[in-house]
């Protein structure tokens, strides 16, 4: 009897911070007529026994092995956190059969799985979410390489503290500590997507860069007839260049950008830099050939709308 009253008292104790070993309490609230064993007359029970709870809520702060039944979560967000990071601890891959805002039912996914597990949301005073159903065996071989849930979102949450100090770390970097830690194969994409995400808006990016020389600017303006040719190229980024024909019908270089994208944006801009060093004005009495880009033809019309804008043969044919 004196233990009980021991364990009675480090139960209230433990209840006053609503954890009992990283759960809320082990015993069924006072309140629920289940909660104590009844003591009649007739029963050999002297003291009345507080029954313990089969239901536990899931601890955050606490690593979690398994699911089990009746293991509750506040909501689905937690719960799918937690799945991704199981599958990737157990080295297996899943997907969602349902995926809705009351209920998530996964499935291996791969063929004749019996690893199953589904989880809803449970009436009551507290809106949980409960497992109702889960299947821990697997029919598969566990230590898989690819998992399609290790998202850059995943990976921003797991790593972006680090990747907040290394700011000039790597997608290729970031991919081999991935696969160490995690023991997943990711692409550099993924990881790039993850690095962007992690890194926060004032921290400062690439964004356009234009070189005109002022030896070609002289030698087109002095020597090569008002016929400019503009297009533009991936180059890690956008590559986007204007040249001209000189007296013996040969290209020359006048002026290149470096951008993001190829968009009207981009292309307005550049046009820009071009009408300044140039003088191009509206565009009188020059003639400009490109390609069909809605980018190139938007821009054209709002800086050079008196330019003899005529397109590519070949884009034309090619099309």
């Amino acid at each position: 009897m004196g233990d009980d009253v021991h364990e009675e008292s480090n139960v209230r104790h433990n209840s006053k911070s609503g954890k009992v070993r990283g759960y809320e309490s082990d015993y069924i609230l006072s309140s629920d007529p289940r909660s104590y064993e009844d003591t009649n007359a007739g029963s050999e029970i002297e003291e009345a026994r507080r029954h313990r709870s089969t239901m536990q809520i899931f601890d955050p702060s606490k690593p979690l092995e398994d699911f089990s039944l009746d293991l509750k979560f506040k909501d689905l967000k937690l719960f799918k956190k937690e799945l991704v990071d199981y599958s990737t601890r157990k080295g297996f891959e899943f997907k969602y059969v349902k995926n809705d805002a009351v209920r998530v039912r996964a499935i291996y996914s791969g063929k004749n799985y019996t690893w199953l597990i589904l989880c809803s949301w449970c009436c009551g005073k507290k809106a949980l979410i409960i497992v109702k159903h889960y299947v821990p065996q697997h029919s598969c071989l566990l230590g898989t390489t690819k998992n399609r849930k290790v998202t850059p979102l995943v990976i921003e949450k797991r790593f972006g503290e680090m990747i907040f100090v290394k700011l000039f770390i790597t997608p290729r970097h970031l991919r081999s500590m991935v696969r160490r830690e995690m023991g997943v194969f990711i692409t550099q994409k993924v990881c790039r997507n993850a690095k962007e995400k992690a890194n926060p808006g004032d921290i400062p990016t690439f964004q356009k860069m234009y070189i005109c020389l002022t030896a070609a600017r002289e030698g087109f303006l002095g020597g090569c007839k008002r016929i400019i040719g503009v297009d533009g190229y991936f180059l890690k980024g956008q590559l986007l260049v204007v040249v001209g024909r000189d007296r013996n019908n040969q290209i020359f270089p006048i002026a290149w950008a470096i951008v993001q994208k190829e968009t009207i944006e981009s292309w307005t801009w550049f046009f820009e830099q071009l009408q300044a060093d140039l003088g191009i004005g509206d565009g009188l009495g020059w003639s400009l050939i490109s390609d069909m880009k809605k980018g190139i033809i938007y821009a054209t019309n709002e800086l050079f709308p008196h330019i003899e804008h005529k397109m590519c043969a070949r884009h034309i044919y090619a099309r």
